[in-house]
């Protein structure tokens, strides 16, 4: 790259701690995992739609999520060696491609494999994009604007699944979650690279020790996020057979999501609250940064 095409390029971009960057960089992150808040939409649309029993819809999300962990588990080995611009936009073209697919899809069998291998995909493309995170100054604030981003995007595909599906049919969830990928892959070009900082460098090499309480948490973890997912995948199966209306199901699923929303801005919050305190007691920061930490732009 050339000199003026260079200065060019840093024209085009946010800087780095700017709250477009923060936002920006937040939709990538969470762009392959949109699906989890609208599973039981997708739930749905194979089942009313496609003619999956629950058992099979429910197989092919289960392979989603999978495919995510595998992801994210190649994104971990690849990180450090690649472009992580380069890599996320090439997901994000691959995975629109499979959301598109996916419309076309009727046989149980095959759907589980393809959600599976777009699982993977999607999962390394947040592998890539919470690394990102961990190099801003505030990944705090970056991590509850991902979850804001994530309830936000999910509540709103369950809300609109049964206004587009006159229109779309079963492929309305696929096409949406489409859509919402290609929107990131547009805000890709706009983010800095975010280079890791030297101490990142420093400690790559040395990893904490997996000692038994680890493992334990993570098994705890694991299990709770089982449990609570495979409720979730059936929320909208249970309030039909409950009597409740199709819309009133959605808008119930719908608002519960958003109120994900709230406790997504707590860890934004708290970070602008100690930036004031700090604010507060270093006065020489000067009026201007006061200021920008107060409406969250520090």
């Amino acid at each position: 790259m050339t000199t003026n095409e260079a200065s060019a390029h840093s024209r085009l971009t946010f800087g780095e701690d700017s709250v477009f960057a923060y936002v920006f960089l937040a939709f990538v992150a969470s762009a392959g995992i949109f699906y989890v808040s609208a599973i039981p939409s997708i739930v749905s649309a194979l089942v009313d739609g496609v003619g999956f029993t629950a058992q099979q819809a429910g197989y092919a999300v289960s392979a989603n999520g999978y495919g995510s962990m595998f992801g994210a588990l190649i994104a971990v080995a690849l990180v450090r060696r690649v472009s992580w611009k380069r890599a996320v936009a090439l997901l994000f073209v691959l995975m629109i491609g499979m959301e598109l697919v996916s419309t076309q899809i009727s046989s149980p069998q095959i759907m589980v494999g393809w959600r599976f291998a777009a699982g993977i995909f999607g999962g390394c493309s947040v592998g890539f994009g919470l690394s990102v995170l961990a190099r801003l100054s505030n990944p705090d604030r970056a991590y509850g604007g991902l979850l804001v981003l994530q309830f936000g995007m999910g509540g709103l595909i369950i809300y609109l699944r049964l206004i587009v599906e006159p229109v779309l049919g079963v492929a309305g969830v696929f096409i949406m979650l489409a859509m919402l990928m290609a929107v990131s892959l547009i805000c890709l070009p706009l983010l800095g690279a975010y280079a890791p900082r030297e101490t990142e460098r420093s400690k790559s090499s040395s990893l904490p020790p997996l000692t038994k309480v680890t493992i334990l948490t993570l098994v705890a973890l694991f299990l709770y996020q089982a449990s609570g997912n495979a409720l979730w995948t059936y929320v909208e199966r249970i309030g039909g057979s409950l009597g409740l209306s199709p819309r009133d199901v959605t808008d119930i699923v719908a608002w519960t999501t958003w109120s994900g929303v709230l406790g997504a801005i707590i860890p934004i919050a708290i970070g602008l609250i100690e930036q004031m305190h700090l604010a507060i007691n270093h006065p020489g920061t000067g009026g201007a940064q006061s200021l920008a930490l107060v409406v969250g732009l520090g």
